[in-house]
């Protein structure tokens, strides 16, 4: 069995405010090429600015929760050095825009001395129902790769974005593109594409290429989900690209390119590799503990029944507690924190069901109830 979601109600306290999920989405590729010898960038934010999204929802849920946000901040972060952007002026290289500045567009190329830049951005969100501020944060770092006139680079990246939310979109690409220099080759070469499989433990294990090693499972035309467009060992003139539905993310999934460049050494070819990380904003389940009579006893009289709600994607899951998958345990710690051992009994320190109950009479000044969900 695992565990699936766990929460806790402290009887005596408000409700804990809702998880929240915040992320940057990028509209252009998260990775420069700095031409060393053209002093040039590709992509140049300068003449095609990078656009940066923050998007903010509920734990579990698609729809946007900005409406209760003040004003996002934004940052650049260079090391220990944290700089505010304010402007909102589109003149500027780096301005704000958006009805809660949840926008920032920036015209500023990437250092190739430092290699990359971090932006962050953080706000507070109003809880309309229990009236709780929470603070939400969230980060994203922009890459430069330096190459010479006639060097090989394998740019690895999301080329739709990198994140998938409650099954959406239907796919996402891994894109993989060789540069010779500056410029996109044209000539033939070849693509492996992997994803990360701890299973592949060898050369007999299924999925093993030698290119990909251990712990890389090779993609084709039969792995499900995660289609390549050239099939393994084929030559190609065009450029690598990877087809991932949402059924293949589960949490997060890395992918690892191979590109060998059959227009040079000999056979085998010159070989260049890159990584990239897809998430999946929908799978965490969400646990809520109700308290039929609110979490606050007085004079140490009353009882309340503690129930687990489960919801995933704005739906409950469980409703009636007859899913027989699902076991829930419940623990008690008491006012400084010390796990009762046998709450559930001699030696035992878990009370199992979906619902327990709580009477005044087992509480010295406060408890925290935790559930946790196993499957």
């Amino acid at each position: 069995m695992v565990k699936v979601a766990s929460g806790q109600i402290t009887v005596v306290d408000l409700s804990d405010a809702p998880v929240l999920s915040a992320f940057i989405t990028a509209n252009k590729s998260t990775t420069q090429l700095y031409n060393q010898t053209a002093a040039s960038y590709n992509p140049s934010y300068a003449s095609s600015a990078q656009t940066l999204t923050l998007n903010l929802t509920k734990a579990g849920s698609s729809a946007t929760i900005l409406n209760n946000v003040g004003k996002v901040k934004w940052y650049v972060v260079d090391g220990a050095t944290k700089t505010e952007i304010t402007s909102t002026t589109n003149t500027d290289n780096q301005y704000l825009s958006g009805t809660h500045n949840e926008n920032l567009t920036t015209k500023v190329n990437i250092d190739p001395s430092k290699g990359s830049k971090r932006f962050e951005a953080s706000g507070t969100w109003k809880d309309p129902v229990t009236d709780l501020d929470v603070q939400f944060h969230a980060q994203i770092d922009l890459f430069v790769t330096q190459i010479g006139r006639d060097s090989n680079v394998l740019n690895v990246y999301a080329g739709n974005g990198n994140t998938f939310r409650n099954n959406l979109p239907a796919s996402l690409t891994v894109n993989a593109d060789l540069y010779k220099g500056n410029t996109l080759s044209n000539d033939n070469k070849q693509f492996k594409f992997f994803y990360l499989d701890t299973t592949v433990a060898g050369s007999s294990s299924t999925g093993y290429d030698s290119d990909g090693g251990i712990g890389w499972h090779l993609c084709s035309s039969t792995t499900a989900g995660q289609t390549p467009n050239v099939a393994p060992g084929t030559n190609t003139t065009s450029q690598g690209i990877l087809t991932v539905t949402p059924a293949a993310v589960v949490d997060a999934q890395t992918y690892k390119v191979v590109c060998i460049d059959k227009s040079s050494g000999g056979n085998s070819g010159q070989k260049s590799t890159g990584n990239c990380t897809i998430v999946d904003m929908s799978d965490p389940i969400q646990l809520i503990i109700e308290s039929s009579a609110g979490n606050i006893f007085k004079n140490g009289e009353g009882s309340t029944v503690l129930k687990a709600r489960l919801y995933q994607n704005g739906e409950e899951l469980d409703a009636s507690g007859s899913d027989t998958s699902k076991t829930y345990k419940w623990s008690k710690f008491d006012k400084n924190g010390v796990l009762n051992t046998s709450f559930g009994g001699s030696g035992n320190q878990y009370k199992t069901g979906k619902s327990i109950t709580v009477s005044a009479s087992e509480i010295s000044a406060k408890a925290t109830y935790n559930c946790e969900v196993w499957e």
